[in-house]
């Protein structure tokens, strides 16, 4: 699987930083492979979607400043667009995962381990430009205390400053604070930083103030060789989670924090400078190990990869096509009863995230538009599957087809007239290598429809793999769809030694049963 990984353009940018540190741990994914790009406006976006056309989806570090450009009326449709969130609440992606790893997790809208940064393990302090601050002071055993953002006035560097002074005879206070790109007034870090240096201290309280952009390795480096890395920024309610935390966690020393809510995902009294005392936290050095397993990279990499899992269908009949023909690229389908083009519906992910392709047959017109605009590697037919040519309407397809529904209404008789049209006119020169077929048995035996379903499917040598799976509707769990697969065209090995258990056991499973059993 190819995934297009679209980050913003200017680096002084904490959105941008996540990005560039998000990416990085992705690219360690055995089973994803992910290409990085950098974007200002809509023509570097359109010159990506022209130069990687054979992608299974797209990746945006949005936020609403960074992608300012980027609506619905302009967003590619090809592929699934997956958003990861920063302080906003977007519905421009089928899916979102935020960066903020404390919200509750819904349908489609997770959430992420925080990133972490990696020391480079070749880094040379010597060859830096940003030497002298870094190692200045580090051989004279007195302690340094480290903090360092962007430069706003609600991160409280003046906090930091009184702190020590009250709590210290000697100390040094090293300050980086940069101008980030998306400040309109860029004299703000340097007001700032001269108002800090008027800020009374003791005598044997030394403060460093730099603007110089580090790079994360410069950043890393300084950072571990601090006594505390401390970040007061006021509380600041409603704002997202503070990158500053992912760079400070990502080195073996302590930290101390505010009670800001961007410090939320890590707080503790035992932590935050308000109610423990520096000594106190330096002492406390065991506490934020938890975070460090936390927000593993394997932990984002498993989250990361669970977009195998992702499915648009009722009962996770996109999951059992993809894992009976292991992740096809490329695929057909046949969607009878197709209904809306992504809410429980069985082919979405398949056309978005694996390039297939297929006909879309629905009887309300109403989904006409959505068709037309969302589903654009498809055709669609607007009519009664009954009486449909689906000669006519195949005749560009290839004779071996990856996927047939067939989902209409078993009580008016249109779900087996639909068959016995297929079964005339299409099974003697198509095969479908999956079919998920609905019989709606628990809502009354119409028209035998279930008996003679299975029998026609057997004399056309399907193999009957999930029998009667189970649906929750009102209150139970009720029997409503067969599964086929074809021996000619999958993996009939493959399929039995990961899938099958006994032909009993597979019978009357839950959908959810399945999807664990699938996904496992």
């Amino acid at each position: 699987m190819n995934i297009l990984f679209l980050n913003s353009i200017k680096q002084n940018c904490g959105v941008y930083q996540y990005g560039k540190r998000l990416f990085s741990i992705f690219c360690e994914s055995k089973k994803i492979y992910t290409i990085y790009e950098e974007v200002s406006n809509y023509e570097d976006y359109e010159k990506c979607l022209k130069t990687y056309n054979n992608i299974n989806g797209i990746i945006y570090n949005y936020h609403p400043l960074t992608f300012y450009w980027l609506n619905e009326y302009n967003i590619q449709r090809k592929n699934i667009n997956i958003g990861i969130l920063h302080e906003n609440e977007s519905s421009l992606f089928d899916i979102t995962f935020d960066s903020d790893c404390t919200v509750a997790e819904k349908q489609f809208k997770f959430s992420l381990p925080r990133p972490l940064a990696k020391s480079n393990v070749n880094f040379d302090v010597n060859h830096c430009k940003n030497k002298e601050f870094i190692m200045k002071y580090t051989e004279n055993h007195i302690p340094i205390f480290g903090s360092f953002g962007f430069g706003f006035f609600n991160k409280g560097f003046d906090r930091i400053i009184h702190s020590v002074n009250d709590q210290y005879d000697n100390a040094i206070i090293k300050l980086i604070i940069t101008v980030p790109d998306y400040e309109t007034n860029k004299q703000k870090p340097f007001i700032i930083a001269k108002a800090l240096t008027h800020l009374p201290r003791k005598k044997g309280i030394i403060l460093m103030i730099t603007h110089e952009f580090f790079t994360q390795d410069e950043l890393l480096y300084f950072l571990s060789l601090n006594t505390l890395n401390i970040f007061l920024y006021d509380y600041m309610p409603g704002r997202g989670i503070s990158s500053v935390i992912d760079y400070a966690l990502s080195v073996n020393v302590p930290i101390g924090i505010s009670n800001s809510v961007m410090f939320r995902h890590i707080y503790n009294d035992c932590i935050c400078l308000y109610t423990s005392s520096i000594s106190q936290i330096i002492n406390n050095v065991d506490y934020l190990n938890q975070f460090k397993e936390l927000y593993s990279d394997q932990k984002l990499i498993s989250k990361f990869e669970s977009l195998f899992q992702i499915s648009y269908s009722q009962c996770y009949q996109d999951i059992f096509v993809m894992s009976m023909l292991q992740h096809k690229q490329g695929g057909y389908f046949v969607e009878i009863g197709s209904n809306h083009h992504k809410n429980y519906n069985n082919s979405y992910i398949l056309e978005k995230m694996y390039n297939w392709s297929g006909l879309l047959v629905e009887y309300d017109a109403c989904f006409k538009d959505s068709y037309i605009k969302q589903r654009c590697s498809s055709i669609y037919k607007i009519g009664d599957a009954q009486a449909l040519n689906y000669i006519e309407l195949l005749k560009d397809f290839p004779k071996a087809i990856d996927y047939l529904q067939i989902d209409l209404d078993v009580n008016n008789k249109s779900t087996l007239n639909t068959l016995y049209n297929l079964d005339t006119h299409i099974f003697d020169n198509y095969k479908f290598a999956t079919i998920t077929f609905e019989h709606d048995i628990y809502s009354g035996n119409h028209f035998e429809t279930r008996q003679k379903s299975r029998e026609l499917f057997k004399n056309r040598g399907y193999i009957l793999i999930f029998p009667d799976v189970c649906v929750f509707w009102e209150g139970e769990y009720r029997a409503f769809e067969d599964w086929y697969i074809h021996p000619d065209l999958v993996d009939c090995k493959y399929v039995l030694k990961n899938y099958i258990l006994t032909e009993r056991s597979n019978a009357n499973m839950k959908s959810e049963d399945i999807k664990n059993l699938l996904c496992a």
